[in-house]
């Protein structure tokens, strides 16, 4: 999840503050931090935790939460045709499915 932000593409050098990148390798690029959960200090991220507030998590006073997406995809937030409305920030689905 990028921490800082400049007008440029998503996921680029430098993306909108709150992108949430996806990539084949284990580590985060500069500037980014892993979407599994972590709190950070709100006086120290001041930009992200005005978009995303308590969220996802934290201790409703000086610790909010990332997104945790270990284990899960992100998906878009809304309704489509027969489909129950998925909001912002909440955790569907399930860890596996049998196929028969």
């Amino acid at each position: 999840m990028a921490l800082f932000s400049a007008p440029a593409v998503a996921c680029n050098v430098e993306p909108y503050i709150g992108t949430i990148c996806t990539y084949s390798f284990d580590w985060c690029p500069q500037g980014y931090v892993t979407a599994d959960g972590r709190t950070l200090a709100v006086r120290e991220n001041q930009a992200l935790f005005a978009l995303i507030g308590y969220r996802y998590g934290g201790n409703n006073a000086d610790l909010f939460a990332v997104p945790d997406l270990r284990g899960r995809a992100a998906i878009g937030s809304g309704t489509g045709p027969g489909l129950a409305t998925i909001n912002i920030g909440a955790k569907v689905g399930q860890q596996e499915l049998l196929l028969s």
